[in-house]
């Protein structure tokens, strides 16, 4: 449920924060956007399927916020890509660890052009 909840927060903290600094996010307002694309497909999915993330191809414990795939609805943003160590994941999740990525190379490399200015 806390997934849930995170991914409704985000859907509108997001959007607000990227309208408020959008000249000032520079490259890693793309990849806020990108996050932000990966959670509203991750949403989808789970609404299109009774409020529970259908795995595709994989066994996963009843009861869970997760659920078979089995007739699943809009199965190509369902869960269904092994990562080894991790678990099971979607498109909306690499979406969502990609728009990461670029926002924390911007993020970084940001901060590392203002150390040098001040020195």
């Amino acid at each position: 449920m806390i997934h849930f909840v995170l991914a409704v927060l985000m859907l509108f903290i997001v959007p607000l924060y990227l309208a408020l600094l959008w000249n000032r996010l520079g490259f890693g307002k793309w990849g806020m956007m990108l996050s932000l694309l990966g959670t509203i497909s991750n949403v989808i999915a789970v609404v299109a399927n009774g409020w529970q993330m259908p795995v595709i191809g994989y066994y996963i414990e009843p009861g869970t916020i997760w659920k078979t795939g089995v007739d699943a609805e809009l199965p190509w943003i369902c869960d269904r890509f092994p990562i080894p160590q991790l678990g099971i994941a979607s498109i909306g999740d690499f979406f969502i660890f990609a728009g990461a990525a670029v926002f924390t190379t911007w993020f970084i490399c940001s901060v590392i052009r203002r150390f040098r200015e001040d020195v």
